[in-house]
């Protein structure tokens, strides 16, 4: 089987804060080449929605050969509030998730792990942006420019000048660059402690 384009997935545990990644094959991609290969030729996928409550829902997806056997089956689960694309989309998702169970259970773009809806939409969006990502030198300027804040900190955006307060510093940042988590983190507690020590009133002032 030829090589499939895939994506990265970024997962975090919520526990240790240890990230991993993962190599994940899109369904679309997967179907696509189910679809194209001679290998597959005749053969076909069926979807039937196994249990349908208000709030949940449950897809079976079999693929079957031209002798209309079965050759792969997949399950998916899925819940109408669980993300922001399952608001709108459950349905969908999950009968597009039970097919890429289907089509990897059949071997092709067998998973690492399951990935979400958004999980992909982020892993594309993160594979798409090209920002430069903020180096630790970068991030250690950024903290001295919000420590040393008279209290507005002034920057040059291409051709523009402008005057910051130190949380909006922070989100155009983030704005112009990629950054890790620690950073982004370490720049809102920075922001927040200066807030603290210019709230705390200087020695001597009378109460």
């Amino acid at each position: 089987m030829e090589n499939l384009k895939t994506i990265t997935l970024t997962h975090t545990n919520k526990k240790t804060g240890r990230v991993t990644t993962s190599e994940y094959v899109q369904v679309h991609t997967r179907l696509k080449y189910f679809r194209e290969s001679k290998d597959f030729e005749g053969w076909r996928i069926e979807t039937e929605i196994v249990d349908l409550q208000d709030h949940r829902i449950i897809f079976k997806a079999t693929v079957k050969d031209g002798a209309n056997q079965i050759r792969a089956t997949g399950h998916a689960f899925e819940y109408a509030d669980n993300n922001q694309i399952n608001k709108t989309s459950f349905v969908e998702n999950c009968e597009t998730s039970a097919v890429g169970r289907a089509l990897g259970n059949l071997g092709i773009g067998i998973d690492e792990s399951y990935a979400t809806a958004e999980e992909v939409a982020q892993a594309i969006k993160q594979q798409q942006d090209e920002r430069e990502w903020l180096t630790q030198r970068a991030f250690d300027q950024a903290c001295v420019r919000i420590q040393e804040a008279k209290p507005n900190i002034q920057i040059k955006d291409g051709d523009e000048e402008l005057e910051l307060t130190p949380a909006m510093f922070v989100e155009w940042l983030k704005k112009k660059y990629r950054m890790k988590r620690e950073y982004s983190e370490g720049l809102r507690h920075e922001v927040e402690f200066q807030k603290t020590l210019s709230e705390v009133p200087a020695s001597g002032t009378k109460g």
